[in-house]
This record gives structure tokens, C-alpha cells and sequence, in this order.
């Protein structure tokens, strides 16, 4: 794997975890602790340019997801 995958992976785990808990935008950017563009940049899989690792812990932290995983191909 690599660093491009990797990311894309999260971006894709991001999406599919706020679906698969039926949450707008504005609902997962508020657990996230970012804006609604930032997620929104991060659901078409840009980068934010300030995307902090906290975003990690508050997933973990919310839906019990450990950070490691959200690297993983997504089971889509």
C-alpha cells in the first residue's frame, strides 16, 4: 500500500461511516470537530488542508472505530 491509497481508503470509511449511521453532513462534521466543507472535500477524497489527527480519536471515540482501521479498504 501506499501513502495515496491509504487516504483514499479513509476518505472512503469516512463516507460510508456517516451513511451507514444515516447522519448529514452537518451532523458528522460537528462528531468530527470540522466544517462541513472540510468533510465534504473529504468525501470526494481531497484532502483538507487542516485535517487534525483528532478527527481519528473522534471516530474512535463516537463509533468505536480504531483509528488503524479507517486505513482499510472499506467493505462498501
Amino acid at each position: 500500500m501506499d501513502l495515496k491509497t491509504d487516504l483514499q481508503f479513509f476518505c472512503k470509511n469516512v463516507k460510508s461511516i456517516r451513511r451507514s449511521n444515516h447522519l448529514t453532513q452537518k451532523e458528522m462534521a460537528e462528531i468530527l470537530g470540522i466544517g462541513v466543507h472540510s468533510l465534504s472535500r473529504l468525501e470526494k477524497e481531497e484532502m483538507p488542508r487542516r485535517l487534525g489527527v483528532k478527527v481519528l480519536f473522534n471516530i474512535h471515540k463516537h463509533f468505536g472505530i480504531l483509528p488503524k482501521d479507517l486505513f482499510l479498504p472499506p467493505c462498501e
